[in-house]
């Protein structure tokens, strides 16, 4: 590192010892265990902090993470100004809502002329969000959006998917901002004993557009079937009244979110996953549970498609279609040693895909790439306008 190095611009650049200890802010609005985007965001800091990065998320609520972490956790707004100037490269977990973080980061990214890159993990399904949100707000988040990816602090846009990508590209001038990143998928080995295990499980956040009324509705003619369903959202009184309704309070469980490696024990303790989203930009679940022999029944469209369109997969359903979803569980569950078998063929496949390490790698060459650009920028205005640099 101590050479000169020659950049496309044609000069001479040193790089800094700061690459060795280089200060990264993540600006994150979610609880660890809440969803894959939470997951991804808390193993990216990992992943850098045992590469020496200075590592510091921002999240209101990661006060309330009680794990000791080998990175900084901050929730307090008066701090948040500081962290932005004081960062060598800020990395945004953005979404449309949960606005104050982001915005108030971006504002002082102007302040200080600093570089920030957005982590996009949403498929804006216009259908999906217009029943959310209505037309009117609809409307004024993708303006927001437009306007945050279109500054010209924003260096890069990585999507965790091509349909993420697809879904932006109206809202972005400059299509070269925009990169796939596939996530990269952890393994883990540790086993604990769980008492929690049955025929269907789906692991995941408790939304309207998680499908999860259709799960519960298809189940209720399949005898001997019962269902798990693991994690908390606005969604779940209504699941919970709908089960009730149904007579399916012995057959459908509702629990609290877990820590990662309880829920990779409940993969192995299952028969098979669902994931009956209408909307879905990745599908993080999909994969651990691929990568723990289990076989998945999953909506036909978005992410889940993306991750498995090479391969001939017989258990996908149309999102609407509860018939059609009831009959593929069926088939899974008498055909479940033909299925965990094809799985395990897959997995081969996707364990290569999604490799953590070499994923990870992608996403931190991002980041210094955009610094190192930062740099050369900074350099060439300077040579241009001072006398020293001549």
């Amino acid at each position: 590192m101590e050479k000169l190095t020659m950049n496309y611009l044609g000069f001479r650049v040193i790089p800094s010892p700061k690459w060795f200890g280089v200060k990264i802010l993540l600006v994150h609005n979610y609880e660890i265990n809440q969803g894959g985007v939470s997951i991804l965001n808390y193993d990216l800091a990992e992943f850098l902090s045992l590469k020496d990065w200075q590592v510091t998320i921002f999240s209101l609520l990661a006060k309330n993470h009680q794990l000791e972490t080998n990175f900084t956790l901050e929730w307090k707004f008066r701090n948040l100004e500081n962290l932005v100037f004081e960062s060598d490269a800020v990395l945004i977990n953005l979404s449309p809502y949960l606005w104050k973080s982001y915005l108030k980061t971006i504002e002082f990214c102007q302040r200080y002329n600093k570089n920030f890159i957005v982590w996009f993990h949403i498929v804006l399904d216009g259908d999906v969000y217009r029943k959310r949100y209505g037309l009117k707000d609809f409307k004024e988040r993708e303006n927001k959006l437009r306007e945050i990816f279109n500054n010209h602090l924003c260096s890069k846009i990585i999507c965790v998917s091509e349909t993420v990508k697809n879904y932006l590209k109206d809202l972005v001038d400059d299509k070269d901002k925009l990169i796939v990143i596939y996530p990269g998928i952890k393994k883990i080995n540790h086993h604990l004993k769980t008492d929690i295990s049955g025929d269907i499980l789906y692991v995941g956040r408790l939304s309207e557009e998680k499908n999860i009324e259709l799960l519960i509705k298809s189940i209720k003619d399949i005898k001997d079937c019962n269902l798990n369903i693991v994690g908390s959202g606005p969604e779940k009184e209504n699941l919970e009244k709908l089960a009730s309704e149904l007579n399916l309070i012995k057959r459908v469980n509702f629990y609290p979110n877990f820590g990662r490696e309880k829920i990779y024990n409940l993969y192995r303790s299952h028969k098979l996953l669902c994931l009956p989203s209408k909307i879905e930009s990745f599908g993080l679940v999909l994969v651990e549970a691929i990568y723990n022999d289990l076989p998945v029944v999953v909506s036909k469209n978005y992410g889940a498609l993306e991750i498995l369109r090479d391969f001939d997969y017989e258990l996908f359903f149309e999102p609407n279609n509860e018939k059609e979803l009831k009959s593929k569980i069926e088939f899974a569950l008498k055909n479940y040693g033909y299925c965990k078998n094809k799985i395990r063929k897959i997995k081969t496949v996707l364990e290569k895909r999604f490799n953590f390490e070499k994923q990870m790698n992608k996403i931190e060459k991002t980041i210094l790439e955009s610094i190192l650009f930062k740099k050369e920028t900074e350099i060439y205005i300077a040579s241009n306008l001072s006398p020293l640099f001549n």
